[in-house]
């Protein structure tokens, strides 16, 4: 296994190092760097600058103060001359914290921000929303907020759209928001596929810490856990009524990505539904589960998504369902793949889930990718990559029920088999 790093902790950036150090650039950072240096280790080359670094070192000097070892002290340097410091294209990942702000003119340093950042790099940008009013004494000469989706700076005479700025020159942007803080990443046009298997990777110990809570009586999510784990639980109704061929009232269902428990339900009048619940993580539920001497009606069994067709038989079920599950995957254009070669023909694949998870959840573990309804189709994407269901499966399936908006719900019919 390729070794890696957590850069940043509260930005869970993962960058593969295998090929020599990362370079990083820490811009604004005052007396020391916000980030421990790791350039001891020969994993990161970090170069950390501030405008008033020269400053910073004469004050610490002259009152007998020290940097913990572990930062490093930044050099003398303008955000708005990094052309004059850097070669372009010099770093994996640009970083600054409450700087853009305090600036005259913040798109020409965003400018040179971009300018330094390597094609295939990462520029991530804190920022406290509206820092003028909530630190008056602060250096602070604009305010941010979110207006209609867009990410705006503000001051009396003038107002600039950051998210316009940055689509202008042809790149995409996400950002997580608080009522008082925001977090802002640039995504460059070639973002590594490894860059984004190492943050995939993490995304497992936030699963198993959901579900070890989910358990728990006092968990916000218990009365659903139990209801899961009701046997006589009704079998999804609504998804009942998308289906064509009942095959003599037996349906074979296949659930991927269902958790320790399904959420499907057992029963339905007059069907026998034959359930297989499935989850790459079935040997991590079974652990949890009987640590807790839990038993679930239906015991999930070991499936990767990726590669259902070595778990089960090619036309097998009747009904394949994911629910939050799909964009969870490295790969979710295989996973749909997958899913449609097990299902019967004449079958149905349903997916259904939270749109556009990448974008809130700031492509963060195992959200790298976002699924979501445009035109009555369904499309998966993430920064510079957009593909269209139909289009892409358009010889096996047929489109039936898609809607969603907050949301997304799919349901394909299998035509021919892929």
């Amino acid at each position: 296994m390729k070794p890696q790093i957590e850069l940043i902790p509260e930005l869970d950036v993962y960058l593969d190092f295998s090929n020599g150090p990362v370079r990083f650039l820490e811009i604004g950072s005052g007396p020391h760097s916000r980030v421990g240096a790791h350039s001891s280790r020969g994993q990161i080359d970090h170069h950390c600058i501030d405008i008033k670094a020269d400053d910073y070192h004469d004050y610490v000097k002259s009152h007998g103060l020290d940097v913990a070892p572990k930062y490093i002290r930044p050099t003398q340097g303008d955000v708005y001359a990094l052309d004059n410091l850097f070669p372009s294209a010099s770093f994996h990942l640009v970083f600054s914290m409450n700087l853009l702000d305090e600036l005259d003119d913040p798109l020409a340093a965003l400018e040179q921000m971009i300018n330094v950042c390597r094609s295939d790099g990462t520029i991530v940008i804190y920022n406290i929303l509206d820092r003028k009013k909530e630190q008056p004494t602060s250096f602070a000469k604009w305010s941010f907020r979110i207006e209609d989706k867009s990410i705006m700076m503000t001051r009396e005479d003038r107002s600039v759209s950051l998210s316009s700025y940055i689509e202008s020159k042809g790149l995409h942007v996400s950002r997580q928001c608080t009522d008082r803080f925001l977090k802002m990443r640039i995504h460059m046009p070639e973002e590594g596929y490894e860059n984004l298997r190492l943050s995939w990777e993490q995304g497992r110990h936030e699963t198993e810490r959901f579900w070890r809570s989910v358990i728990k009586p006092d968990s916000k999510y218990h009365a659903e856990w139990m209801a899961r784990m009701d046997p006589e639980k009704e079998f999804d109704s609504a998804l009942l009524t998308h289906v064509r061929n009942f095959n003599n009232n037996k349906l074979a269902v296949l659930d991927v990505g269902a958790g320790p428990c399904t959420s499907l339900g057992y029963k339905a009048d007059g069907i026998e539904i034959r359930l297989t619940a499935s989850d790459y993580y079935a040997n991590l539920f079974s652990e949890i589960l009987e640590q807790n001497k839990i038993t679930p009606p239906v015991k999930t069994v070991f499936a990767d998504a990726l590669h259902l067709t070595q778990s089960f038989s090619e036309n097998t079920f009747d009904i394949v369902y994911s629910r939050n599950a799909l964009d969870h995957v490295l790969d979710p254009i295989k996973g749909l793949s997958e899913m449609i070669k097990v299902a019967k023909v004449g079958g149905l694949v349903c997916v259904y889930g939270h749109a556009n998870e990448g974008e809130r959840e700031f492509y963060q573990g195992f959200h790298q990718w976002n699924f979501a309804v445009e035109n009555g189709d369904l499309v998966i994407w993430r920064p510079y990559r957009k593909y269209y269901v139909s289009e892409l499966f358009r010889e096996s399936v047929t489109m039936g029920t898609v809607w969603g908006v907050g949301s997304y719900y799919a349901v394909l019919y299998k035509i021919k088999s892929l």
